[in-house]
């Protein structure tokens, strides 16, 4: 707080007057800091303007000790938010072009302090009134052929809270910019999921709805698809013409980003809606550059719903090939052990969901994709480890507490299933069952320790019949069939864990 030294005076010295000269005191006090806060911003603005000239904007690095000494100077200042606040304007101080650089800067920050260093001095040029205008060519017409700090943010998911307030100042959308790699602004919209942009881009009728990003080869759709996850903005895009089956560099139709993705949404099943709404045919068994089907990638995924809307849509099984084990399940584990009690639940499950649903729709699995399902077991982890065999964590009281409120059926809780026998198990529930378990309140329900021993249990209790199954089918022929089927049953008996029966199906493979 400023302070006027001749209102202290008066104050102090007429305590014993009738309080007019102190109420002058006041009203002196008050006018005197406001011309303070004036005087102390124009001087700070001299300054900073006198700052600017000495700056090389071609370095990086003197751009950037510009931007702190700017926030300490002038960010600060109070009053200069919300918008329409007393706020200095930006092009008072800096020209276009370094505006320009300074946006660009603002965006590039790696450290979180700096970061928001830039959205504070992004919020301040919006807040100054600092929009976006396009050069002009002869005609009139906008230069489009231009990299700005949209281009720049958007290549970095993680920059998705920069994209509002950039779209307030590049906020003309008859202006849709193109870097050199041929990516847009509409691009970047569909990337970070800003359906109101794309929907101002499309109702100028200025942009194509199918225009390629020349580096990945990749339309807005999917790009929407991939990182936006915005529902709004396909249906945006399907709508304005945009084709539901075109290809990429890679050879990927929009359907093929769609099960390329880790959630078993109803995606899939929204996308088809449209597409028949708008009556455009999408192809179901289009293969990428790889010869792989959307119905592959959504196997390999371990999507079991997204799977059942295509079989149910009409998808080939007559020629389908099973997933390798070079790209089954390629990139979950990572991603769901990242702190997931049920990772080892939402994967086993996940894969025999997967086997299930192929199976009900007329698919014979071998032992090729047995033992695919079963390396992919062993490779992450999924057996049971011995000391949880061993431990009671089931008696826990806590634990016990949290798994009798998990209601799976309304008839079996999860306190109930993990006291069940394995064959009792698979009676009680489908695979679909567990996976839909380890997908929703798993992870917030149950106590770290038990549960992950829970986890652990219930995928090796609910996959011993697929495991042994293949195993018993591999011991007759490692015995060249010369054992009946009950007799390899009861020397492949109920007592075998999973990764036992995993090592007899590879001494046969």
């Amino acid at each position: 707080m400023f302070s006027c030294v001749c209102a202290r005076r008066q104050t102090t010295s007429d305590d014993e007057s009738d309080g007019s000269v102190r109420g002058e005191g006041r009203r002196c006090h008050h006018k005197h800091k406001s011309n303070s806060k004036h005087e102390d911003r124009e001087t700070k603005l001299k300054k900073l303007k006198k700052s600017v000239k000495k700056i090389k904007w071609e370095v990086k690095e003197e751009r950037l000790r510009f931007l702190y000494k700017f926030d300490i100077s002038v960010m600060s200042w109070e009053g200069h938010q919300p918008p329409g606040a007393d706020v200095p304007q930006l092009r008072d101080i800096l020209q276009k072009e370094h505006i320009e650089l300074l946006l660009s800067d603002s965006v590039c920050f790696r450290s979180e302090q700096c970061q928001l260093l830039g959205q504070r001095f992004i919020q301040f040029a919006i807040a100054s009134g600092y929009k976006d205008e396009p050069e002009l060519d002869e005609a009139g017409k906008p230069l489009l052929r231009r990299t700005t700090s949209v281009h720049h943010a958007g290549r970095n998911i993680a920059y998705s809270f920069f994209m509002n307030d950039l779209f307030q100042i590049y906020d003309r959308f008859d202006a849709n910019y193109v870097d050199e790699s041929g990516l847009t602004h509409l691009h970047v919209a569909c990337m970070h999921g800003r359906h109101k942009v794309v929907a101002k881009f499309l109702e100028l009728g200025q942009v194509d709805p199918d225009c390629v990003w020349r580096e990945t080869g990749d339309s807005p759709l999917h790009l929407a698809i991939r990182y936006g996850f915005d529902y709004n903005a396909i249906e945006l895009l399907l709508r304005n013409g945009a084709d539901p089956n075109l290809a990429n560099a890679e050879g990927s139709t929009p359907l093929h980003a769609m099960c390329r993705r880790k959630y078993d949404d109803d995606l899939v099943e929204f996308f088809f809606e449209i597409s028949d709404h708008i009556e455009r045919t999408v192809r179901l068994d289009a293969k990428d550059k790889s010869g792989r089907t959307p119905l592959q990638w959504a196997v390999a995924k371990l999507l079991p719903d997204t799977v059942d809307v295509l079989l149910n849509r009409g998808a080939d099984l007559s020629s389908f090939v099973f997933p390798g084990r070079d790209y089954f399940g390629e990139g979950l584990r990572p991603w769901l052990d990242d702190g997931h009690l049920a990772f080892p639940l939402r994967l086993g499950s996940g894969a025999l969901a997967i086997v299930e649903r192929l199976e009900k729709g007329g698919y014979e699995m071998d032992q090729s994709d047995a033992l695919t399902i079963m390396a992919f077991f062993k490779e992450n982890g999924l057996y049971e480890k011995s000391a949880n065999r061993d431990e009671n964590w089931y008696d826990d009281e806590v634990f016990a507490s949290q798994a009798k409120g998990i209601t799976i059926t309304p008839s079996l809780s999860l306190y109930d299933l993990i006291r069940l026998r394995p064959e009792e198990a698979e009676n009680r529930l489908t695979f679909v069952d567990c996976f839909t378990l380890a997908s929703t309140n798993f992870d917030r329900s149950l106590r770290r320790g038990p549960g992950k021993a829970c986890a652990e249990n219930l995928c090796e209790k609910l996959s011993r019949k697929f495991f042994r199954s293949w195993a018993i089918e591999s011991f007759m022929k490692l015995t060249r069939y010369r054992l009946p089927l009950e007799c390899c049953k009861m020397i492949i008996d109920e007592s075998f864990k999973n990764e036992d029966l995993w090592n007899i199906l590879l001494a046969s493979s």
